[in-house]
């Protein structure tokens, strides 16, 4: 049973895509890994969402998520031809989600999370985010009004936490068997946290 309007929680995901890499073998399965990860990054998204916020699965809903990526990067980087096959794959998944190559600028994945970002937060009820290993975007999440921000769950897609986000002390969720970097349990990310360096709080 579709549970009423009001009680469903509304999800939008953005990656960067050049730091949240998925598991190579995504990538090199072309359109089927390509719509494998779409299909997977939903679900186990919402999974962590109802989790992280004590709500029924049910309830649960991510409305859009989208990755920013530098695909001949990444192609470069994992020894594959290209990325066309797997962003073909992840952007026919059944779901509403969006790979979009940003261009090979430094920065471009980072300049497109940071475009989108507030634009995300008005409009849903919880907002995943990744690009944890980068701050680039800290100023926009400090410009952002405190109940916008309170709607941030930092995603941990890889193994570095950058102290300008962690400093924003929100909350933190993460997925496994769908990222190149995986953590044996929860907590060695916080522990991993805690040892790149003391964090400075920013005024909030």
């Amino acid at each position: 049973m579709t549970p009423p309007l009001h009680d469903i929680v509304r999800v939008s995901i953005i990656l960067d895509g050049d730091g949240d890499k998925f598991a190579r073998e995504f990538y090199a399965g072309g359109e089927v890994g390509g719509r494998n990860a779409a299909i997977q990054l939903r679900e186990k998204v919402q999974e962590m969402v109802a989790r992280k916020r004590n709500v029924e699965l049910g309830r649960v809903l991510v409305t859009i998520g989208l990755v920013f990526c530098n695909a001949t990067g990444l192609a470069k980087y994992h020894n594959l031809h290209s990325l066309d096959g797997f962003k073909r794959g992840f952007n026919s998944s059944p779901y509403p989600m969006l790979l979009s190559d940003a261009g090979s600028k430094a920065e471009a994945a980072d300049e497109q999370v940071k475009s989108h970002l507030e634009g995300q937060a008005y409009s849903c009820d919880v907002l995943v985010l990744g690009g944890t290993h980068d701050g680039g975007y800290a100023n926009t999440i400090q410009k952002l009004q405190p109940d916008l921000r309170r709607k941030i769950i930092f995603l941990r897609a890889n193994s570095l936490f950058a102290p300008t986000l962690a400093a924003f002390r929100l909350d933190v969720g993460y997925v496994d068997g769908l990222f190149a970097y995986s953590l044996k349990k929860e907590s060695d990310f916080l522990v991993l946290v805690l040892r790149l360096r003391p964090i400075s709080l920013l005024p909030l």
